[in-house]
Parts: structure tokens; sequence; C-alpha cells
């Protein structure tokens, strides 16, 4: 007998079909999701075979992978902050929200961010709900002076905005929408729009991947960075992108990480960031609290390395040459670090090895250690 299409439970009964097989076909049919027709047989016994369409999966080789051309990331801040989500994350009152506010300015402006990095000229969308407007007034009022600028066209601020669950995804793919122009939105904090009440299937990695990861696929889609401001724990770790407050769930789906932190070793602030498309970093920062502003100092390892360095070549230098040994007991450094540190050094010139062990200044050269020079002999 042909196939017969049947729409509902009342066409399988009047085909002749029992409740009883008709629950048996129910068992080995595909659950409907909308993307396919069931054709059932007419008669059916426990022996037929009942199928149905089904999303086809795409498939790609890995040589027409290879083959494929795929335009560079986005940026709004080159190097540092592309397309997608990021997540800014400090302990409360360690100045997050001034940071941000350099971000947005900057980037408004086509400035450079931290007196550091080129920005690619944007509009900002600055949600600030933890702020009121005297309070902007103030902030922005100092950065301006600070930088002899005027406000810039391009920057404007939304001081209250819908929770995720209360149409707030809906809210801001219409602002976009409207606003296209607009390519960095800087929301401060992310406690502000999550939902009111978080049963326990909304604390769990599930949760928080679903309230970040739609945020995400809408900076995807509309082409913007979302910079979302958020807390850090107070545990301590060593690594600090552990101590983002939640679950993985919410770095796990960021693009972009950033956590600002004090850094024990180098004695201030340090922007520690990685992404999907920038190298890992740890950007030793200040911050002038009489003008409101961020400054990068430059990279926290090479900072500490030149500090590292200068303490060894001041040792050679007051104690003339010396043995691994003797250097440990001289300065802070110790075993497998100080050896590294010392072929590193001996690579660049900075000192020699005379032999296996043994240390000195070079003898072509006088170093100044506390200017940083150095003087050739002549």
């Amino acid at each position: 007998m042909g196939t017969e299409r049947l729409n509902d439970v009342a066409d399988y009964l009047r085909n002749g079909l029992s409740p009883e097989e008709l629950e048996r076909i129910a068992d080995r049919v595909p659950l409907a999701n909308g993307t396919g027709d069931v054709t059932i047989v007419a008669n059916v016994t426990d022996d037929t075979v009942v199928t149905g369409s089904s999303r086809s999966l795409k498939r790609v080789t890995a040589q027409e992978l290879q083959d494929k051309q795929f335009p560079e990331p986005q940026w709004i801040i080159p190097g540092l902050l592309p397309i997608g989500l990021a997540i800014l994350a400090g302990r409360p009152k360690a100045g997050k929200s001034w940071l941000a506010l350099n971000i947005a300015i900057a980037v408004a402006n086509g400035g450079r961010v931290f007196g550091s990095y080129d920005s690619v000229q944007s509009y900002v969308l600055y949600m600030a709900l933890e702020d009121n407007e005297r309070r902007l007034q103030n902030r922005q009022g100092m950065i301006f002076a600070a930088e002899s600028i005027n406000a810039p066209s391009g920057l404007s601020f939304l001081l209250e905005f819908p929770r995720f669950d209360e149409g707030g995804y809906e809210t801001l793919e219409q602002e976009i929408a409207d606003n296209p122009r607009i390519k960095l939105i800087v929301i401060d904090t992310l406690q502000r729009l999550r939902r009111r009440k978080r049963g326990s299937q909304h604390d769990t990695y599930a949760g928080d991947y679903e309230e970040l990861g739609r945020l995400q696929k809408i900076a995807l889609a509309s082409g913007v960075a979302i910079i979302v401001v958020h807390h850090t724990t107070k545990m301590n770790y060593t690594d600090p992108f552990d101590s983002i407050s939640g679950t993985s769930g919410i770095s796990g789906t960021a693009d972009t990480l950033f956590v600002l932190a004090r850094s024990p070793e180098a004695n201030c602030m340090a922007l520690h960031t990685k992404g999907r498309d920038t190298e890992d970093q740890s950007i030793a920062m200040k911050f002038e609290p009489t003008t409101g502003i961020w400054s990068g100092l430059g990279d926290i390892a090479a900072m500490q390395m030149s500090g590292q360095r200068k303490e060894v070549l001041e040792f050679l230098e007051q104690h003339g040459p010396a043995e691994v040994k003797d250097i440990e007991g001289g300065t802070s450094l110790k075993g497998a670090a100080l050896r590294q540190l010392l072929k590193r050094m001996v690579e660049k010139g900075q000192v020699e090895r005379p032999e296996r062990g043994r240390y000195q200044l070079p003898v072509a050269s006088v170093t100044t250690v506390t200017s940083g020079t150095s003087v050739e002999l002549v």
C-alpha cells in the first residue's frame, strides 16, 4: 500500500491504528522540532521503519577550511578591544567605572586609550546604571579638563535600562537598530541588568552562560563591542581571571576579559587582559584621582624584568665577578629564575660569562646602573 500523509492523532486512528500502536510509533519517531515532516505508512506493524526528515548538518573538510579567506577582526581599540562581548572586572572601589569612562571618552573622541593605545573613533552608549547626572557631569568634566577636550558629540548616557528578563535584550537590539552608528556599549554594571529573582537554575553555569551568551550574540550580530562592568571575588587567585565573580559561564562566554587588580610584584594596579583575538597582557596602570585619568605604564613583565636586571647589574658593579650562589645571596633572585635571567643578559651582552657559573660586567664598557646608560671605553 502507498504512503499517506497523516497530520494529527485523529488521522492515525481513522486509518485503523489502535492507541497502543500509536504509542509504539511515537516512541520511534524523533521529537517534532518544526524543521521536518514525519511520513507514516498505513497499516503500520512493529516491523515498520518510521522515517522523518531532519536538519542537514553543514560539513567542511580540512582543505576547504584551509582555502577559505576570512576578514580580520574588527577593532574598537586595536590589539586590545575587538567587536564582541568583553568583561571588565575588579573589586569594589577599584576604579572600574573610571576606567570604563576613560575608554568611552577616548573612543568617542578618537583619542588614545590610557595614553598608550590608538582607538577607532566611534559612537558610544554608556549605561551608567549606578550613577546620577550630577556624578557623571563631575567625572566627565574632570577628564575633559585634564585632556583639554570638549564633550564628544558621539557619547551618550543611559541611567536606567530594563533587566534582561524584563525586555532588556529586545530593548538593546532596538537601541542598536535605531542608532546604527553606535559601535561601543558600556554596561555599568552587569548586576543591574540580571534577573531580580535568581532561582537555583539561574545560579549555575548554564544560567550565567545563557544570560551572557545572548548578550554576546547581540554584540557579534550587530558588529559592536559591549563592555560589561562586573565584580571580582575577595579571594586571591594565582590566575587573576579566576577571580571574576560567578561561574565560568561568565568568563567562558566573553570574547575578551579584563581584570583590574593590584600587582604586588610591580607595586601598582594592573589591567590583565586576554581574549580570543588578543594576546595575553598585564598592563601596569596608574590612576590620578585629581584628574580621573587612568594611564598605562607599560607591560608589567617587562617592568619586572627591567627591575631584576638592574638588581643584578648593581650587584656585579659593587662586587665584581661573581658566581651564581653569590648573586643569589645578594639579590632577591633565586634558582632557575636567576639562571634564566643571566642567560638572557649574556645573550643581550649585558653581562659576560668568562667561565661556567661565573658572571661579570662586560669588560669593554662601564655600566652606570642608576642612569641605565653605557659608556664605551676607547
